[in-house]
């Protein structure tokens, strides 16, 4: 496995960056209808019970991470995420003090291909207080964004601590945002 390392949170942002070129976000998960599994995309989200504790409740994902194995996946149908406008994941987090963890960007070929093309990016420095981090597929490399299929979290740094996850979407944002 490719392990790439970036740094791309920005500070003090509470919502995604839109661009003027495309539409609003795409929204992923919201957590909102985590009691049956399913995401905003209609499809299966879940810890395949991973975590020592996990739970939602007002749009938020609470999980404590048991081991270095816990991880937390959202699945979707096939997205053509570039094609779309879309050129980076977001999502708002509150991990430990210089916390860090891995964002797997599963993609294929194509969407009619079913081989994966699993790509993970680390993200560090994460400040102990909810914030936005932004992906970029460039920082994927290998991923392809037309053809993405699935988002895993894991790496969780730190263990048995309670993490929080929410407002996890496709983005467009400015080239000069990216890092």
């Amino acid at each position: 496995m490719q392990f790439l390392s970036i740094f791309a949170i920005v500070a003090g942002l509470t919502a995604p960056i839109q661009c003027t070129l495309c539409g609003p976000p795409l929204q992923i998960d919201n957590f909102s209808r985590w009691s049956s599994n399913t995401n905003s995309l209609n499809d299966w989200t879940s810890d395949d019970g991973t975590m020592s504790t996990i739970s939602a409740s007002n749009n938020l994902l609470l999980f404590k991470p048991s081991s270095s194995g816990s991880y937390f996946y959202e699945s979707f149908p096939c997205q053509t995420a570039s094609t779309n406008g879309y050129n980076a994941v977001s999502f708002v987090i509150k991990g430990p003090s210089g916390g860090s963890l891995i964002l797997e960007i599963a993609s294929s070929v194509c969407c009619s291909a079913n081989a994966q093309l699993s790509k993970n990016v680390q993200v560090i420095g994460l400040s102990g207080v909810t914030q936005t981090v932004i992906v970029p597929f460039s920082s994927a490399i290998g991923a392809n964004p037309n053809a993405v299929r699935e988002l895993t979290w894991s790496g969780f740094s730190t263990l048995n601590t309670v993490w929080q996850l929410s407002n996890i979407s496709f983005v467009c944002i400015p080239s000069s945002v990216i890092v």
